[in-house]
């Protein structure tokens, strides 16, 4: 039997797109649930953001989310 890791923490993203062809208006907020505190989020293009962004471009955000448990 293989140690089976089940992530502590739960996403419920809301995000708005952009309002029109050229704007920078979209926003993204994670809504990070659970998990064992402090909860760390990496975004790839800014890594001091946070679970929320506003005033953003078109394209692809990825984000890594680890709790506090990746320390025990």
């Amino acid at each position: 039997l293989g140690l089976i890791n089940i992530p502590s923490e739960i996403v419920d993203p809301v995000y708005n797109n952009i309002s029109c062809f050229g704007a920078n208006d979209g926003s993204i907020n994670l809504n990070v649930i659970g998990g064992i505190e402090p909860v760390f989020v990496t975004w790839d293009d800014d890594p001091t953001s946070g679970e929320e962004r506003n005033n953003l471009a078109p394209g692809t955000y990825n984000v890594l989310i680890e709790d506090s448990s990746v320390n025990n």
